[in-house]
């Protein structure tokens, strides 16, 4: 995460978000200078996945990956949970049960 802090960091400094007549500014916008909408993200997420030849790629993609990955580092599920801004830890359970299905068949596939 370092890394991130340094580009969000450098991001910061080159918008000047960090003076006092752009405090009103969210950290993310867009031409208007306006806070990104969901439509807005997952168009600039898009035009970038393609361009680098991924293919479709949703928020929603990136969101689901992020906690399979959590669930995979064995991070608490209750950190996931938090993490994902779910209220209810049956929510958060179902990327556990995602992940030991796909061990499952990663274990089929050798046998």
């Amino acid at each position: 995460m370092k890394e991130t802090a340094v580009i969000l960091r450098d991001y910061i400094a080159c918008y000047r978000l960090d003076t006092p007549c752009r405090a009103d500014t969210p950290l993310f916008f867009n031409h208007r200078e306006e806070k990104l909408t969901r439509q807005g993200i997952t168009y600039i997420l898009q035009k970038y996945a393609e361009d680098a030849g991924m293919g479709k790629i949703t928020p929603h993609i990136l969101r689901h990956s992020k906690a399979v990955h959590l669930t995979e580092a064995d991070i608490n599920p209750v950190y996931i949970r938090d993490f994902l801004g779910h209220t209810d830890l049956k929510v958060t359970q179902i990327y556990s049960k995602a992940n030991v299905k796909m061990k499952r068949e990663a274990i089929e596939k050798l046998a």
